[in-house]
């Protein structure tokens, strides 16, 4: 990465001033409207005093202080054509004595500038078309020094002195008769419109002389900058009305920066001591009004009553729009977490500069995905991870001061890659004084968090050092520790009291600050548990980058309670992309999580990578069969287990299941013969209490196969989800109530799960969980190559079941745990409600379906398919799969592992199990 110079202080910033200030280029076009403007006064040469139009060309800069606002007046008159321009230097009212006034300053340097082209008219060596247009500056071809610019010069700065009090004491009190002390008066009766004539005079001069040696292709403008005009109250009221009473000529550009907030209390001050409140017995929270007001009013009736303080704020506000022009204001950028790592100098960004001195992925980094690592051009090669980013302060100046330090840093290792402690504590240091929260807390921070020593190892971060608990604190100082702690290996912390910090800093990150008492049982706050153990108990830089991405989604809580709607699958998707987006930075981040829930016997790891497995074991198809259906099932109201083996959530993936296979049938028979055997059933189910729903369902299928773009009204759509509604309440009765039979088909998926299963080595000891699952489904389960389907009593098939899941979420297993996952997820999706006939027409009380059943399904399904869009899931899809195989590539790895290291001392994993 190149050198790059960082300047501290005020500068101009060139093309990277857009990133402090967005509508740098809007203020510029703003300055070519004025240009334009002058180009069209027609009156140019006539006195000013007859002009109509009143010009305000003032622009106003605006940010808190540090935010940039000097540098922006810098790179704006650096941007500035010197030909067609005339650039005062910076004004500060803040350096003004009580006795300069702004519209001397501005005198001056318009005297300045007066005398620097006279000098040069001096200088003689004009071109002949010079010499035309300023001809009366010479006589016979010799300079004349009594000529128009400095007559006006002298005349504008005595007609300035006329309106000072000071001043026009002196001059009618010196007079030798009535006739001089009547001419001397006349001076001083109306000084400010003199001066102002004789100002537009001086400024008229000034452009027609430079105008014509310099020859320039646009208008001349004259800029005055005036740099932090809210700063000091006395000279507030001073310089607004001087913008107003002098500047108002089409060629002079007024910009002013400052903090609104503080310019507008200035100028409200300024009309508070005006106000003569003591002689008349009020502050400035009484009413004028309040004089003229009965007593007998309520003290609500009274604090209605406007008050001075109120009006004057409003009366600064309304004046500050008459000077500085709305349209003509330009807020600086707030920066945040958002702005901050892309702050820059030139071609690299802070996030740049901390991916090279912490590594490409870190606490404050990752790679792009997508990005071509052979490309040497690094700028745009990494994405922040934002939370970071708080221990860098919000103003420009405090990032500055930051960045400043860093690149000396990254300067030192690169020369020097023994002795860091020094610049690292530098840079440290910095990090903490020029963060305006940090800086509040300094004290605290060098005695009791980082004690710094000598070197590294006597450096010692304190954390059980009691926190101040401040909104955003335990953040920053953690942040500031990890850099310490990646740059000085060295350095000495208590492990058991970083992992308490860290545990109660992430605990915050995903419960949520407004839900710390609140119990995350695990059957209702599945993605809870998942975050939790993954962000809890994996390395810092993976656990802020987890958190990073469910920032970056819609998810407003990184946790919500199970319910079978619309938004559990979305979160489930976004908790699903993000972990395959980590996998992706850290392919190995399962490895230690297995080792910890594994021969740690961490619970809350297990359970975490546990509902990962079944997130990612549900096929597409289950997931659109419970989206059409979404009306239905949400009459299924129970309390989900965490393993989700009660009987009603057994019995509702059946039933779904069923619903997927209604739905690929009609899927391939929607033909009109089909539909002709559907009225057909209507007629001989003339009894059903659905009918109703099943006529209303085969009337919009026969309307929408005529006209597939007919829309249904709001009214009949209401009716029909209605009518769902209670269907589907019928449906869970008999789910809850009737015993029914699954069936189970032998596909080539059940088939290979069952014989790996079968097959598995289940260990030396008959005690092993492995063995004793496959005891159970010997019992109840076995599969003929000659049968293409079996069936069984649900209690059977619950047995089963139970069993698999058991030995597949438990952590004091070692074997069959990946074989008892296959066949459970291939039985899950693969097992329907048995049924004798999904068509019959009959009442039979051993069949789950009855009457219209099967009809209102298959109709509502065309319904839905034909109003509705099924969106594309590849990626989704692709994420649960790449989860899937690192998930089972990681216990495999730690299988081995651990196998090898009870081997060493002649132990087994048997023992292990024990």
């Amino acid at each position: 990465m190149q050198q790059e110079e960082v300047i501290l202080g005020a500068r101009a910033l060139g093309d990277q001033v857009v990133k402090i200030m967005p509508t740098y280029q809007i203020m510029l076009n703003q300055l070519e409207d004025i240009r334009e403007a002058v180009k069209q006064v027609k009156d140019y040469k006539r006195d000013r005093d007859t002009r109509k139009q009143v010009y305000n060309n003032t622009i106003g800069i605006f940010g808190p202080r540090g935010a940039g606002k000097s540098s922006a007046l810098f790179t704006l008159k650096n941007d500035m054509d010197k030909k067609s321009s005339v650039l005062f230097p910076l004004i500060e009212p803040d350096n003004f004595g009580e006795n300069t006034k702004i519209i001397g300053s501005i005198v001056g340097f318009l005297k300045k500038e007066g005398e620097d082209l006279l000098e040069e008219l001096k200088k003689g060596g004009l071109k002949e078309e010079q010499r035309q247009n300023l001809v009366d500056y010479y006589n016979a071809g010799v300079y004349k020094p009594n000529n128009k610019l400095q007559q006006v010069i002298n005349e504008t700065i005595e007609y300035h002195l006329y309106t000072e009090n000071q001043y026009r004491n002196i001059l009618t009190q010196h007079y030798e008769d009535l006739a001089v002390y009547i001419k001397n008066s006349s001076r001083v009766l109306s000084p400010d419109i003199a001066f102002k004539k004789k100002l537009n005079e001086l400024i008229d001069e000034i452009i027609r002389v430079k105008q014509a040696l310099d020859t320039p292709e646009e208008p001349i403008l004259i800029f005055i900058f005036i740099d932090d005009i809210d700063l000091k109250t006395s000279k507030t009221r001073e310089l607004m009305e001087a913008l107003l009473q002098y500047t108002d000529h089409p060629n002079i550009v007024t910009v002013l920066s400052g903090d609104y907030e503080m310019l507008l209390e200035s100028l409200t001050l300024a009309l508070f001591a005006e106000e003569p409140l003591k002689e008349i017995g009020l502050n400035a929270y009484d009413s004028l009004k309040a004089l003229d007001q009965p007593y007998n009013r309520t003290s609500e009736e009274k604090n209605k009553l406007l008050t001075i303080m109120r009006r004057k704020s409003e009366l600064a506000h309304e004046y500050l729009k008459k000077v500085i022009p709305s349209a003509r204001r330009h807020q600086l950028v707030n920066w945040n977490t958002e702005t901050i790592p892309y702050f820059s100098f030139g071609q690299f960004n802070l996030l740049d500069r901390m991916a090279q001195l912490m590594g490409e992925q870190s606490i404050f980094s990752y790679v792009k995905s997508n990005q071509n690592t052979n490309n040497e051009n690094e700028q745009d090669r990494y994405l922040p991870i934002k939370n970071s980013y708080v221990v860098f302060d919000e103003r420009p100046r405090g990032l500055v001061h930051a960045y400043y330090n860093l690149v000396q840093l990254i300067n030192e290792i690169e020369v020097s890659k023994k002795e860091l402690f020094r610049p690292v504590k530098v840079f440290v240091d910095t990090l903490i004084l020029s963060n305006t929260n940090l800086l509040k807390h300094q004290e605290w921070l060098f005695e009791h968090f980082i004690r710094w020593g000598s070197d590294e190892k006597s450096t010692f971060i304190n954390y059980s050092a009691k926190n101040l608990a401040e909104d955003g604190l335990d953040l920053q100082i953690f942040i500031v520790a990890e850099i310490i702690k990646k740059l000085l290996p060295n350095v000495r912390y208590d492990a058991a009291a970083f992992e308490t910090f860290k545990a109660s800093l992430f605990e915050e990150f995903i419960r949520g600050k407004n839900e710390k008492e609140y119990k995350f049982h695990p059957s209702r706050y599945r993605l809870y548990h998942v975050i939790h153990g993954i962000v809890l108990y994996t390395d810092v830089p993976a656990a802020m980058l987890m958190l990073e991405y469910l920032s970056m989604s819609s998810f407003d809580s990184y946790y919500y309670e199970y319910t079978w709607d619309i938004g559990k699958r979305e979160k489930d998707r976004i908790v699903v992309k993000s972990v395959a987006y980590l996998l992706g930075q850290y392919p190995s981040i399962f490895e230690p999580l297995y080792y910890k829930a594994q021969n740690e016997k961490n619970s809350e790891i297990n359970k975490a990578l546990n509902i990962l497995h079944d997130l990612c074991a549900v096929p597409a198809e289950f997931e659109i069969t419970e989206r059409v259906f979404e009306e239905l099932l949400r009459n299924f109201r129970f309390e989900k287990s965490y393993n989700g083996l009660r009987n009603e959530e057994i019995k509702r993936t059946l039933f779904i299941n069923n619903l997927t296979k209604i739905r690929e049938k009609q899927q391939e028979e929607l033909t009109e013969r089909n539909r002709s055997d559907l009225v057909g059933n209507i007629t001989v189910l003339a009894k059903d209490e659905h009918l109703n729903l099943a006529k209303g369902l085969l009337f919009i299928s026969e309307k929408l196969s005529k006209n597939p773009s007919f829309e249904l009204p709001k009214s009949v759509t209401q009716i029909i989800e209605r009518d769902m509604d209670k269907f589907g309440e019928f449906i869970f009765d008999k789910l809850k109530e009737r015993s029914i039979e699954v069936h189970i088909e032998i596909t080539e998926l059940i088939s290979q799960a069952f014989y790996e299963f079968r097959n598995g080595y289940p260990g030396e000891s008959n005690t092993t969980k492995y063995r004793k699952c496959k005891d159970v489904l010997h019992k109840y389960l076995n599969l003929d190559p000659a049968n293409k389907s079996i069936s069984l009593v649900f209690d059977e098939y619950r047995e089963i079941m139970r069993s698999l899941k058991g030995l597949a979420s438990n952590n004091l297993a070692w074997y069959g745990r990946r074989e008892a996952r296959n066949l459970y997820n291939a039985l899950q999706y693969s097992s329907t409600i048995a049924d004798r006939d999904l068509n019959n027409t009959e009442e039979d009380r051993d069949s789950f379906f009855t009457g219209n059943d099967t009809l209102i399904l298959s109709l509502y399904y065309q319904y839905y398919a034909s109003t509705q869009k099924f969106s594309e899931e590849q990626e989704y899809e692709s994420a649960k799969t790449s989860i899937k195989t690192k998930l089972d590539e990681a216990f495999k790895n730690i299988q081995g592992q651990t196998e090898m290291e009870l081997r060493e001392f002649g132990l087994s994993l048997e023992g292990a199990e024990e």
